[in-house]
């Protein structure tokens, strides 16, 4: 069962400092202004991290995780995006 979550920013050290034994999780990270990239660099530092995907991001937070070329706009397409990654998704926006 393919588990999805979204949380703002304020629930990303929640994120960090998770208790338990959470393998392979993906964070979609929206958005391109300085607070995601400086998210970006802080959770491509976890080792709860499987894949930090960024949409559409922006030169800094594109050196700590990989371009989700998905319009954030539109619903279907991050839907669909999410979907073709069968693992748990951490939806990250600020």
């Amino acid at each position: 069962m393919l588990s999805i979550s979204c949380f703002t920013y304020a629930h990303v050290r929640s994120f960090l400092c998770a208790t338990g034994k959470r393998n392979g999780m993906n964070v979609l990270l929206i958005g391109s202004g300085g607070r995601e990239h400086a998210m970006a660099w802080k959770i491509a530092q976890s080792t709860l991290l499987d894949a930090l995907y960024v949409a559409p991001g922006n030169p800094g937070s594109i050196r700590h995780g990989r371009p989700a070329n998905v319009d954030i706009s539109n619903h279907k397409a991050l839907r669909a995006f999410l979907l073709r990654r069968r693992s748990p998704w951490w939806w990250l926006r600020s």
